[in-house]
């Protein structure tokens, strides 16, 4: 709102939500996964977890694409230091061979370790992949050939670990997602018990009866990985950085117009109008629901296999998913509004 309007008005809490970011970085260049540090997650995991070095759920990609869009849009000089150490935390995270994969947190002497209970301490495919890719970008953003320079060894582990057929049991999935330190042994994650009193979390080598919550398979595309590296390394630094806002003398660039835009063009401006309810929201589905909480969970375990199931007993409050529940969605807000927008943006405003 800021960068659109220039209102002033707006600058305070920018300015926070930056700062924010900033205050929160380790000096290393990571992020925790929660800021300020808690240590209220016994019950789900390492008590301390949140503190560690997260990759997991996009926290540092995120963070450095936001630092990212402030020096873009706004200039901001005392966001450059941050964007380069987080980006060089990728770096001094890599595991050394013959493992030169990434895991999804790190403790702060940078030790791969667990998080949720459900979380092994191990190496996991999917932020390898990612990491891959981002080291690219970073290529792309800065010219400095150093994001390019362990990439080979990391696709040819993951080609290593790539799964034979009939392994996987989620349809199109290439890899599992925890690999064991040391082994290179694919970790499965399974579930006994019908609660958190009374249930627990383990892992072995079996790939059957695997969580349906959290997936024991990703599918990486390693030839992609292989074309981005591919493309990257055939360009001199000073032709990658074209148009990036870290190259020398780039200056403030406009964001994107709408760069949250939901992608499907299949809804009309005419239809969001209709649909939109006289409270002011467009109901759509939530996906997802719990059970309320009635009373602490029992020691017993109740009858029924609940091993692969979303949810466990009624006194487990884990969401399991619901197509019938509608409220007020967030996802229903952007495809509505996106469709508005681009009306407007196309000068047909229907």
């Amino acid at each position: 709102m800021y960068v659109e309007k220039r209102d002033p008005k707006y600058k305070p809490a920018l300015d926070k939500a930056i700062q924010f970011i900033l205050d929160s970085q380790y000096p290393i260049g990571a992020w925790p996964q929660r800021f300020p540090l808690q240590y209220e997650f016994s019950h789900h995991g390492n008590p301390d977890y949140t503190s560690y070095l997260t990759f997991n759920d996009d926290v540092a990609a995120e963070n450095i694409d936001f630092l990212l869009m402030c020096y873009r849009a706004l200039g901001e000089k005392r966001v450059l230091d941050a964007i380069t150490r987080g980006m060089n935390a990728f770096l001094v995270t890599q595991q050394g061979p013959p493992q030169p994969g990434w895991a999804l947190q790190y403790t702060s002497d940078l030790k791969p370790a667990a998080a949720r209970t459900y979380e092994p301490n191990a190496l996991a495919t999917h932020t390898t992949a990612t990491n891959l890719g981002l080291l690219i970008k970073f290529y792309r953003l800065t010219g400095d050939t150093k994001f390019l320079a362990r990439i080979p060894e990391a696709l040819d582990w993951l080609e290593r670990l790539t799964l034979p057929p009939g392994v996987a049991t989620r349809p199109g999935t290439t890899h599992p997602t925890f690999i064991e330190i040391g082994t290179d042994k694919p970790i499965y994650v399974h579930r006994e018990g019908s609660n958190v009193v009374n249930g627990r979390y383990y892992f072995d080598y079996n790939p059957k009866n695997t969580l349906a919550h959290y997936s024991a398979f990703r599918r990486v595309d390693l030839a992609a990985l292989r074309k981005q590296y591919a493309d990257a390394k055939a360009l001199a630094p000073a032709e990658a950085t074209k148009g990036s806002p870290l190259a020398p003398g780039a200056g403030v660039m406009p964001l994107p117009r709408y760069f949250a835009v939901e992608s499907d063009r299949r809804l009309t401006a005419a239809e969001a109008i209709t649909r939109l309810n006289v409270q002011g929201y467009w109901p759509g589905p939530l996906g997802y629901n719990s059970y309320p909480y009635r009373r602490p969970g029992s020691k017993a375990v109740a009858p029924g296999d609940f091993s692969q199931t979303y949810v466990g007993d009624e006194t487990d409050t884990s969401p399991f998913p619901d197509e019938k529940l509608t409220g007020i969605s967030t996802a229903a807000y952007i495809r509505h509004m996106s469709a508005l927008i681009r009306a407007l943006d196309s000068g047909s405003p229907q």
